[in-house]
């Protein structure tokens, strides 16, 4: 009984030898490709869908058909980069893919078949790289480096790499150094050779935290001093130098005008990848023959704001804001349209006050609001009063003068988007009468009703 168990089991060890080493008929092959290796001779072989590998050059299997795409085998190595069964998409209709059907599943195979990249990746895996970062994730080879410690990855320059974690930002080189620890950081960029680490605190953080200029060559220079900051960001500004004002200018308006969110800094790289990394890889016909018109889905916004400060007194201040938003992407109608705001503000000792029109006002009287325009806009008075009092409508000071700026209604219309233009109205402030203030008295007024703390 023993005897006969033990032959059994032979055949069944000898069965499964010979079909692991049994050489593979090429007219059963569905497509075969020789690699491009000089010293060995291997292929890239299809059984079918479900059932590709790699032969060597006697027709035997060295990566059993047990994958359903490979990207690159490393003969010296024992390692391939491949996908792992079953692909998640059909191809049959291209009209409404949005992505690759062979993205999703890549990871690494040694030579026993083990996975020592697991295959949870987007992306194929570069098996030459140093270093590469696939589907969030930085690797040393093929090493998974700093797992669970961020968020978001993206290569700054050379070896030294972005990182988030919640709403805080770092920069730390692929040998583990920290040359910027996580904090809540703006970034800046003027050119590719220097990027700017800002604190984003409050107003009265400027002079506590340091910038941190971080140049390609991994150097750190720190700056402390506000008068540095403002050289940085706004240079060229005469009235940024004034520290109250500018100190909340830099942080209210300078810094945001530059910033993307935590998402967009990391936006772009996947896009990338979807583009060129699935061109030359192996897998069925059905799902590399991509059509020429088919282009990976995406939609980008792209902002950019923009504040222009004018002095209109010692103490008081108009910025006129417009904010341009466009978004485009490789499907759908591309989109553009810019805003405009306007906002006046008044500097009392160590804050700034945006001021309501009735700020403006002797004892804060709409009527006498209605009274000094009623000449001008007649029935269109009241409306206009309650859309001053209201903050919905647009006005500014400029030298001498009081502005009211009233949309146009017809805008230039680029693309599928607006540009909202304005009439303006000027009043000279000598004409306005007594009941619109001077800056000084104005802020008597504005003291007098206690909304300075």
């Amino acid at each position: 009984m023993i005897y006969n168990h033990g032959l059994r089991f032979l055949a069944i060890f000898l069965m499964i030898c010979c079909r692991l080493t049994a050489q593979v008929d090429s007219s059963n092959l569905v497509q075969l490709r020789k690699l491009d290796n000089p010293k060995n001779d291997y292929y890239f072989a299809e059984v079918d869908t479900y059932h590709i590998g790699v032969l060597n050059k006697s027709f035997n299997w060295v990566k059993q058909p047990e994958y359903c795409a490979i990207y690159e085998f490393s003969a010296t190595k024992g390692l391939a980069s491949v996908l792992k069964c079953p692909i998640k998409g059909n191809w049959s209709n291209t009209d409404y893919w949005d992505e690759h059907p062979l993205k999703y599943g890549w990871g690494v195979v040694d030579s026993t078949g083990n996975w020592v990249v697991d295959p949870s990746l987007d992306y194929p895996f570069e098996l030459s790289e140093h270093w590469q970062i696939n589907s969030n994730k930085l690797f040393s080879g093929k090493h998974l480096l700093w797992p669970g410690e961020y968020d978001h990855v993206k290569n700054l320059f050379d070896s030294v790499f972005l990182l988030s974690k919640a709403s805080a930002l770092g920069l730390r080189s692929i040998d583990g150094e920290w040359l910027v620890p996580f904090r809540n950081y703006l970034l800046l960029n003027y050119g590719d050779s220097i990027w700017y680490f800002i604190p984003n605190a409050s107003v009265d953080a400027f002079s506590a935290f340091p910038i941190n200029a971080v140049n390609s060559d991994k150097s750190v220079q720190k700056f402390f001093a506000y008068e540095h900051k403002i050289n940085i960001l706004y240079p060229n500004v005469a009235v940024l130098r004034d520290s109250v004002f500018g100190k909340w200018f830099l942080y209210k308006y300078c810094l945001n005008e530059n910033l993307n969110s935590i998402e967009d800094y990391f936006s772009n790289d996947n896009y990338e990848k979807d583009i060129f990394n699935f061109a030359g890889l192996f897998a069925d016909t059905i799902y590399m023959e991509v059509p020429d018109w088919w282009w990976p889905y995406y939609r980008v916004n792209d902002y950019s704001r923009n504040a222009i400060v004018v002095t209109t007194g010692k103490s008081t201040y108009s910025i006129i804001e417009n904010l341009t938003e466009v978004n485009m992407g490789s499907r759908g109608a591309a989109h553009e349209s810019t805003i405009f705001s306007f906002h006046n503000f008044q500097k009392l000792d160590t804050s700034i006050i945006e001021l309501n029109f009735l700020d403006c006002i002797k004892d804060r009287d709409s009527n006498s609001v209605a009274a000094m325009f009623a000449p001008t806009f007649g029935d269109s008075t009241p409306s206009i009063v309650t859309n001053l009092v209201r903050g919905t409508q647009p006005w500014m000071f400029s030298k001498d003068s009081l502005q009211l700026l009233f949309m146009h209604p017809d805008g230039i219309r680029p693309l599928e988007g607006y540009y909202k233009s304005y009439k303006v109205v000027r009043f000279s402030i000598k004409d306005l009468g007594r009941s619109f203030l001077s800056e000084r008295k104005r802020e008597r007024q504005l003291r007098k009703g206690k909304l300075v703390k």
